[in-house]
């Protein structure tokens, strides 16, 4: 079973994109309901990232020919769109904030774990829509 603290550290996460709906405190009051409302709302917007990004490359598709390099750079816009955009505007907002140190974790995190993500996906599910695998390059390195 998993230790007291995971624990914490999972609901403090889903927490705190249910706050993004009720607000920083509401949301730490709530226990199960708005962690459940948090989770939803995290997987849905991971979703909601990657349908943009396909729609995206099928109208650009350099974005799905180099999936790693434009995986990349969107996960650094969906970095500064979630933290300088949506998250000021919703019910957690606590308003801009200047860049620190910190945030590189983040940062990264939104790039590897989101952009690239949503590019390769994309690259698989678009390449193989037209020709299997005929343009796409899955490798790290520049095309």
């Amino acid at each position: 079973s998993p230790s007291p603290t995971a624990v914490r550290r999972w609901t403090g996460i889903v927490h705190s994109s249910a706050a993004g709906w009720v607000g920083h405190d509401a949301a730490r009051a709530g226990g199960a309901a708005t962690a459940a409302l948090g989770f939803v709302s995290h997987f849905a917007i991971a979703v909601a990232m990657a349908l943009v990004y396909a729609l995206a490359a099928r109208r650009l598709p350099v974005l799905v020919r180099q999936p790693w390099r434009y995986g990349a750079l969107y996960g650094l816009a969906l970095y500064f769109a979630m933290n300088y955009i949506v998250v000021p505007l919703s019910a957690a907002g606590d308003g801009l904030k200047a860049l620190q140190w910190a945030d590189l974790a983040h940062i990264a995190a939104h790039v590897l774990l989101a952009g690239i993500p949503c590019a390769l996906a994309a690259a698989v599910a678009l390449g193989a829509r037209r020709r299997p695998f005929a343009r796409v390059d899955l490798s790290p390195r520049d095309a």
